[in-house]
């Protein structure tokens, strides 16, 4: 509003007062044409989606890889460290291991407790009157704006969001419309999904056109599974012959992904120096690898005794972990999903 149009609004409510006041009307502020509140075009939410002009920004970091490639992992250690990336400052790090629990399986409620999680933590004041849950496209833009409203300057901020794809399709998650492609240089945003399963990747690419935001986890190659297998070995106070550990890393080469990896050295744990080796009894793949495992756990303790006592035992520490995957490392937690699955206690797709 230019000084002209300042000036001849002020005469306005002026020539109003007199008016009202020669006629017995008490004149107060709510009768202002800059009261916005009493103003019925004017829409409360602007205010708590507004974005400030920018000339810096972030944009978040998309991790993207096959399943079983160790992104969880990768999710995790993030987590783990990431404080030390902006030390000295006090940062703050949320991480959702979505499709993990009722409240991480729909965007609508990944999004509402992390506005939650925020406003506590940056001490900001709950929004009044303001409905969340009915309208999902506000939240989607209350999300993106509040992290330009907090000050993170000296308490930097970090969100993960691992295994998009885990997402329900309710409010069209999959075509990542609410991910901002802007953030504060001081917020981050890190999200991993797979790459053969869904089509996730493919709308993530269309709405998300950043080809340099994007980090794959490839194949891990022949030379780094031979030192996990000698450290994990030697973690166990076990040794593989020279046969043996060929044997692994040639069932290894039909599926180089770190899941696949990891049951492979499990089972050989148990080998003896006269133990036959014999492909078909490894598997070429991930869920191959887990059927002949618990099968052999089965001929070797009774199928009773580890459907029952195995199975209590991994739902008693889901119960504890599920949601903050605290004990379990990436390939660990999609491993016991895995063996619940192989159980009868756990959907594995």
């Amino acid at each position: 509003m230019n000084k002209a149009t300042e000036e001849a609004v002020k005469q306005q409510q002026l020539a109003m007062s007199a008016y009202l006041k020669s006629i017995g009307v008490t004149y107060v502020v709510g009768d202002e044409y800059t009261d916005m509140e009493s103003d019925s075009k004017h829409n409360p939410q602007d205010t708590f989606t507004e974005i400030p002009v920018h000339t810096k920004f972030n944009r978040p970091l998309i991790i993207i890889g096959k399943s079983g490639s160790g992104k969880t992992a990768v999710m995790a250690k993030l987590f783990q460290t990431s404080p030390s990336f902006l030390s000295p400052l006090k940062s703050i790090t949320m991480v959702r291991f979505l499709g993990t629990s009722t409240m991480s399986t729909s965007i609508r409620e990944t999004l509402i407790t992390l506005c939650e999680q925020i406003r506590t933590l940056y001490k900001v004041q709950d929004p009044f009157g303001l409905d969340f849950e009915s309208d999902y496209q506000f939240l989607v833009r209350y999300f993106a704006s509040l992290l330009w409203r907090i000050n993170t300057t000296n308490r930097p901020l970090t969100i993960i969001l691992d295994s998009a794809d885990q997402l329900n399709v309710a409010d069209h998650a999959h075509l990542f419309n609410w991910l901002p492609h802007k953030l504060p240089v001081t917020v981050r945003m890190i999200v991993s999904l797979v790459t053969d399963r869904t089509d996730c990747l493919t709308n993530i690419r269309l709405v998300f056109p950043f080809v340099d935001r994007f980090v794959e986890i490839t194949d891990l190659d022949r030379g780094v599974a031979d030192n996990i297998i000698n450290m994990t070995n030697k973690a166990q106070h076990r040794h593989l012959s020279k046969k043996q550990k060929n044997f692994v890393l040639e069932q290894f080469a039909k599926c180089c992904l770190p899941l696949y990896l990891k049951v492979l050295v499990d089972m050989s744990l148990s080998w003896r120096s006269y133990t036959d080796l014999d492909p078909g009894s490894l598997g070429s793949s991930i869920k191959e690898a887990i059927k002949f495992l618990f099968n052999n756990l089965e001929k070797a303790h009774g199928e009773v005794l580890v459907r029952k006592s195995l199975g209590k035992c991994l739902i008693n520490m889901c119960v504890q972990d599920l949601n903050t995957k605290s004990n379990f490392d990436g390939i660990g937690f999609k491993y016991l999903c895995l063996i619940l699955g192989k159980q009868g206690l756990m959907h594995v797709s």
